[in-house]
């Protein structure tokens, strides 16, 4: 069983650059942008992306002009990129340079828009033509990043069905996320990858394509879990309870708790066998700290956990050693009109100062034998369940609602003695203005009787 927690997560994001290397002033004559991005921007408005790659390829990695000669090495590259521009678009010829009085840009290369809707056509076009610019420009970032990265971008441009799509983007967003380098440009080209990446993850993995991919997976899975199980179960039938017990004992690394658990029922058959393994719970010394604890850990003498620990422990038990059929069941939002103590005599029940037990989820074992509640020590009795019949998130109260029904109001006030699980009619005035106190409520308390049905 588990009782209510909330969990915050918070990640950051990378949106600085840098404003690229500050050149040498020009002649006021013309603004000047540099010659290889005025190819990249002709290069895409005539033969779009894909043709980018192949120019940014075709010409090589440039090199950063000397200080001492920038206007000849930059001669050098206008020259380049018109006859590389003139080739791949039939004779065009961009002007490099622009006419007017203005003054040199603040930016020497300035990013592409982070788009608000991501497609993957728009990725595409987005990520690699700024990857390639940026990591080839003043050969940004090491070969085998820039190798990493473009491979990938690749492969994605060339993927046919959506979970091709999805895989890819996934190792390419991951490759990204692991490159750290000291150049802020080429970290922004990564980082741009990986924003808009996992924005085109997102819609893609909406996709009827890929939630039937998941489910075909999710069913694999299973499926072979089952006939490993089935052959490990196979294989444990031809030994004796000797061999059995060495066995899970070697699996799970099991010692003087397992030997309690299973103390008695050697000799014990169906559901004699499993009620003294259900009883024999109480004599673990379990702790019920209600957090999740895996079953593996119980039964290597770990003592702590909550009811799915000791369900799981005892269904592996029953059947890799009694070699029977065994199963672990769930409900949700589950309240016991009950004070009964679980294995864990300490811990009393959690609403009202232990009036009555209410949980998020509570797990059983069901077998052919009959169903258990190993924390209890007992037979599965529902006698006192209420389960969640609705639940309504009130504003003015500032707690949410909940009816379990036959009466049972539930309301999750604060209080200066912390959380309180209480019925709506058992709420006192005090109790209530605690509660107003520490959450700001603007609802009366006779408001609050009003809206919970309190007469």
């Amino acid at each position: 069983m588990v009782e209510r927690a909330h969990e915050a997560h918070a990640g950051r994001t990378n949106d600085g650059a840098d404003a690229g290397r500050r050149r040498p002033a020009r002649e006021p004559a013309a603004s000047y942008e540099h010659p290889q991005v005025a190819a990249v921007r002709a290069l895409q408005r005539h033969a779009g992306n894909r043709a980018t790659a192949r120019l940014l390829r075709a010409s090589g990695p440039p090199v950063a002009p000397a200080s001492s000669e920038p206007l000849a090495r930059d001669a050098a590259f206008a020259r380049d990129a018109r006859r590389l521009l003139a080739d791949a678009t039939a004779g065009d010829s961009p002007l490099v340079a622009r006419t007017g009085s203005g003054r040199a840009p603040a930016r020497a290369y300035p990013p592409l828009a982070v788009q608000r809707e991501v497609s993957t056509a728009q990725f595409i076009k987005d990520t690699t033509s700024y990857f390639i610019f940026e990591s080839w420009s003043w050969r940004k970032g090491t070969d085998v990043q820039r190798t990493r990265i473009e491979g990938l971008l690749a492969r994605f441009e060339a993927a046919k069905d959506v979970v091709e799509k999805v895989l890819t983007l996934q190792a390419l967003t991951l490759a990204a996320r692991g490159i750290v380098s000291d150049s802020t440009k080429f970290q922004d080209a990564v980082g741009k990858i990986v924003r808009e990446g996992d924005a085109l993850v997102d819609e893609l993995q909406k996709s009827e394509e890929w939630i039937a991919h998941q489910e075909s997976e999710r069913r694999a899975k299973e499926e072979a879990a089952e006939e490993a199980q089935k052959q490990e179960l196979a294989t444990l039938a031809q030994l004796d309870w000797d061999g059995r017990v060495a066995a899970f004992r070697k699996k799970y690394g099991a010692g003087a708790l397992f030997e309690t658990l299973i103390a008695g029922t050697e000799e014990l058959q169906g559901k004699a066998q499993l009620l003294t393994l259900t009883q024999n719970f109480a004599n673990i010394g379990f702790v019920y700290s209600m957090k999740s604890v895996s079953p593996k850990q119980l039964l290597a003498g770990r003592t702590d956990g909550d009811c799915s620990t000791v369900a799981g422990a005892m269904a592996a038990i029953v059947q890799e050693l009694f070699l029977a059929d065994a199963t672990v069941a769930h409900c949700n939002d589950l309240l016991v009109d009950s004070t009964e103590s679980t294995i864990d005599g300490a811990k009393q029940p959690s609403g009202e100062g232990g009036a009555f037990w209410i949980f998020d989820n509570h797990y059983w074992v069901e077998s052919g034998a009959g169903n258990f509640d190993p924390l209890f020590a007992r037979e599965k009795s529902e006698a006192g369940w209420h389960l969640l019949a609705g639940k309504t998130d009130d504003a003015d109260l500032k707690t949410e609602i909940e009816d379990f029904g036959g009466g049972w109001i539930i309301l999750a006030l604060i209080t200066d003695s912390g959380l309180l699980n209480t019925r709506a009619s058992s709420v006192t005035r005090e109790q209530w203005a605690e509660h107003v106190k520490h959450t700001k409520a603007t609802a009366s308390y006779e408001e609050m009787r009003a809206r919970t049905g309190v007469r």
